[in-house]
């Protein structure tokens, strides 16, 4: 990689991760040099542009749709992206919300399991004092 483009790439890899893509963010780096190493990708190339196709539809950062060509009409549209900022939850917690909802699910699936053992020992001590009154057992 040209010089002049690192502090470039490492920006991008730091904003990757701190907007929750961490498949392009920081800890991809000793694969990105793997990939240069083995000729796999060449750092520093220039970027051409082979084809441009227009946009059907532009949404906005929530989803919606802003702006839209009919049906079957041919055309393009010309539309200005608004960036974000901020961290998704992801970033800000990492996987300790995933690991809590699994600990708590964990934890259910113990207690689920523990009533359903005290429910087949009731129905159990039920059927067994039913035996005795009927003096089927002494």
């Amino acid at each position: 990689m040209p010089e002049a483009d690192a502090p470039l790439s490492a920006r991008l890899m730091v904003e990757a991760n701190l907007t929750g893509h961490d498949t392009h963010g920081v800890r991809q780096t000793s694969r990105y040099v793997g990939l240069v190493a083995e000729g796999v990708i060449r750092a520093g190339a220039p970027i051409e542009v082979v084809r441009e196709t227009p946009a059907t539809a532009v949404l906005d950062a929530k989803g919606r749709v802003v702006a839209r060509l009919k049906p079957f009409t041919v055309g393009s549209l010309e539309s200005e992206a608004q960036g974000m900022a901020g961290e998704t939850p992801y970033v800000r917690w990492g996987n300790w919300g995933i690991l809590a909802l699994m600990a708590a699910c964990l934890l259910a699936a113990g207690g689920l399991q523990r009533f359903e053992l005290r429910l087949a020992q009731r129905a159990e001590l039920r059927h067994q004092r039913r035996l005795v009154g009927a003096g089927h057992l002494p």
